[in-house]
């Protein structure tokens, strides 16, 4: 069994802030059950995070949105998470590396049903994020719900996107709203949930009016699901992930090489090692490329790491706290190419016409 040595018992729910109203499990017998339970649900993987990964739309792929109908959602910025209410009431929450939080009591949403039940056994997909500065409430940290697997004990997993939005808006967002009673000050987190279109409809996610006055958050893509497609853990080619204008951005393991005996022979004692090596998530975590190192790299080694493509050289932005696996080597070159090989408006939109005709 996963002994405690797998709690990293300093992660934080948000990166460089403290949230108060949730805490991180450590308990390792109750992370182990949990794990195990959201992997087993979507029949999946027990040592990664159990969710349904896009990849980049491409000039490789893109003539699959040519050729079968799709579903489009939007996808704002913030940190992904499984949220779980287990059949007490009690809420968790698992982010992609695989930390588990708890809703304090005093701090948790009430999901109640329009028969006045409470709602449990249920899994929810969405993002952490908050809402932007021209919005009321601005600031206000929510969950915003992008997709989900299991609802007041149905499962959703064989539903499509649509469907699976629908019933969640239903089940649980429309009862909220209703009943605004029901939401207190002292919830840690907002709720909320993404709308659903069919892909010819897209232009309606593009608009000025959708980024800065009907989508409360900072937009961050457009998903493209199949019309037929099941709720699939882990990465699926044939779900697309645009975003427009988008930096080359990679997610790798940084490896430091250490200084040997016979370099310190040949070139001294004083020998400054100048670049750290960036891995991906292949099956033999292979060198994907270099990086120059800094003063804040060099602290980093064998973490992983957000970087951009600039000027012909990989740039550190950030540490990832929230990931405990680079993008594997497919997810690193699509975003090469992307760089070289942009999909624009104008060439998303024509690849959606040939698809309506």
């Amino acid at each position: 069994m996963n002994s405690s040595r797998n709690v990293d018992e300093n992660a934080t729910f948000l990166d460089g802030e403290k949230v108060n109203g949730i805490h991180l499990v450590t308990d390792p017998k109750l992370v182990f059950r949990l794990r195990n339970f959201l992997g087993d649900y979507v029949i999946g993987p027990k040592r990664f995070f159990p969710a349904m990964w896009p990849v980049h739309l491409t000039s490789r792929n893109i003539s699959k949105l040519e050729t079968q109908p799709h579903f489009v959602i939007p996808k704002p910025h913030g940190t992904r998470y499984l949220l779980y209410v287990d059949p007490y009431g009690q809420i968790y929450l698992e982010n992609n590396a695989q930390n588990i939080f708890r809703i304090d009591d005093d701090h948790t949403m009430k999901f109640i049903s329009s028969d006045g039940q409470s709602i449990t056994d249920t899994i929810l997909d969405g993002v952490i994020t908050r809402v932007t500065d021209n919005h009321p409430y601005a600031g206000r940290l929510t969950f915003v719900i992008m997709d989900a697997t299991l609802c007041r004990g149905v499962s959703l997993r064989q539903m499509n996107i649509s469907q699976r939005i629908a019933f969640v808006r239903d089940e649980i967002m429309k009862p909220r709203l209703n009943n605004p009673a029901i939401i207190h000050d002292n919830e840690v987190f907002n709720l909320d949930i993404v709308e659903c279109k069919e892909s010819y409809e897209v232009e309606d996610f593009m608009t000025e009016e959708f980024r800065n006055d009907i989508f409360k958050y900072s937009l961050l893509s457009i998903i493209f699901i199949p019309r037929d497609k099941v709720y699939t853990c882990g990465t699926c080619p044939d779900v697309f992930q645009w975003i427009e204008n988008d930096d080359c951005r990679g997610v790798f393991l940084l490896k430091i090489p250490k200084t040997t005996n016979t370099t310190k022979m040949i070139c001294g004692n004083s020998f400054d090692q100048k670049f750290g090596e960036l891995h991906d998530s292949s099956w033999n975590n292979s060198k994907f490329d270099v990086i120059k190192l800094t003063d804040e790299l060099r602290e980093l080694d064998g973490r992983i790491i957000d970087c951009i493509y600039k000027d012909n050289q990989w740039v550190f932005q950030r540490l990832r706290h929230d990931r405990k696996s680079p993008n594997n080597r497919k997810a690193a070159e699509s975003s090469l190419e992307m760089l070289k090989d942009p999909i624009t408006r104008t060439r998303l939109l024509t690849s959606l016409k040939i698809a309506i005709n």
